[in-house]
Order: structure tokens, then sequence, then C-alpha cells
């Protein structure tokens, strides 16, 4: 394995540690800011072929699909309260067209 890979895992690595903090502690927009270069990190890691993998390699891939993990747990719950408020901006929504038509079935002549 070449030195830029694992340099390149180990971005990744410390980029996923990154993302579960920010889970942790509830800064969703700048998690997401870190995927986005995650994803980049992993483009240019992955990108060509990689050789025969080295044991540190592997701990450093578990490293980061255990990371992953928890940032999926973690943002499991802030993913409901933004479907709740989805849900309740929908409604809100029906109700003021319900609303509007009927203001303008009462307007009409």
């Amino acid at each position: 394995m070449t030195n830029r890979t694992s340099t390149g895992l180990d971005g990744i690595l410390d980029c996923s540690r990154a993302m579960e903090t920010c889970a942790r502690d509830g800064r969703w927009e700048e998690l997401l800011e870190l995927e986005t270069a995650r994803a980049g990190m992993i483009d240019a890691c992955f990108g060509a072929p990689v050789g025969p993998t080295s044991p540190q390699a592997a701990e450093c891939l578990a490293a980061i699909m255990e990371s992953n993990r928890i940032v999926l747990q973690l943002s499991e719950g802030h993913r409901d309260h933004l479907m709740g408020l989805l849900r309740g901006s929908r409604l809100q929504c029906q109700a003021a067209n319900a609303y509007q038509d009927r203001a303008a079935d009462i307007d009409a002549p």
C-alpha cells in the first residue's frame, strides 16, 4: 500500500471522527460540510485501483466504518425531529390553502 493511500485513509478517519463529534454535539450543518469534504477524500483515495492492503489500512477502514455507524445512530433522532417539523409544515400549508380556498369561495359573487 502506498503512503499516499495511508495518508488518505488517515484523513478520512480524522474527518469521520470529526463528523462523529459534530453528531454528538448536534452540529448538523458542520457535519454536512464535513461529509461533503470526506466524500472528496474518499474519491481521491479510492479513485484508482488500490493494491493489497496492510493490516493498518484494514484497521483504519474498520474504524471509519464504526465511526459511520455511530454517526448514523446519532443522527436518527435529529432526522426524526426534522421529519416531524416537515409534517407540521405540510399541515400548516394545507390549512392555509384550505383557508384561502374558502375565503375565495366566500368572496366570489
